[in-house]
Parts: C-alpha cells; structure tokens; sequence
C-alpha cells in the first residue's frame, strides 16, 4: 500500500508495530505527547478529518474543472440544409434531388 500512496496514505508513528517494514517508521516512547494516542480527542479529530476534508476538496475540484470545460468543439457552418438519405419512394428523389445534395 505504500508503494502506491493512492488516497493520501498516512502512518502514525504509534502504529510503527503493525507496520510490515521496521525500518520506515522510528520507535517512539509510549508517553511521548506528540503521538496521536496521547493528544487530545479534539486534536485526534482535526488530525484524521483533515485527510477526509482534503479528498473531498481534490474531488470537488476535479469535478468542477470537468464541468467547466465544453469539450473539443469543432464547428463548421455551411449555408443551407444537407440531404442525408432519401426514400426509394420519395417525391424528392423523383424530382432529381440526390443524398448528399445540398439545399440553399
């Protein structure tokens, strides 16, 4: 999982002993203030919701650039109206009026 870090991945230090790779992350004393466990529950709570808050923002974002952008937009206006097909049966084909022809 942290190969790709997809998502925003975050280790805590205090969970260095569920951890797969010793190495990445220090041993820390159990009563060192500065870990996660040991702030207070309004600290714990802006810590975890700030990742939740920042996807939501990246989506947002994401989505609203889509939206705004139209597309590739080619447009090429000729004069008159384009006969695409015709009927076996038709008047207008009768008359001499072919698919492809152009009416101005």
């Amino acid at each position: 999982l942290r190969l790709f870090p997809f998502g925003g991945f975050v280790a805590f230090p205090d969970e260095a002993k569920a951890s797969e790779d010793p190495d990445a992350v220090r041993e820390y004393a159990e009563d060192d203030p500065n870990l996660l466990q040991n702030r207070p529950i309004k600290d714990r709570f802006l810590v975890i919701s700030a990742g939740v808050v920042a996807n939501m923002v990246f989506a947002f974002s994401i989505l609203w650039g889509q939206s705004l952008n139209p597309g590739l937009m080619n447009l090429t206006y000729a004069p008159g109206v384009n006969v695409p097909e015709l009927s076996t049966t038709s008047v207008a084909r009768a008359s001499g009026l072919r698919a492809g022809d152009t009416i101005t």
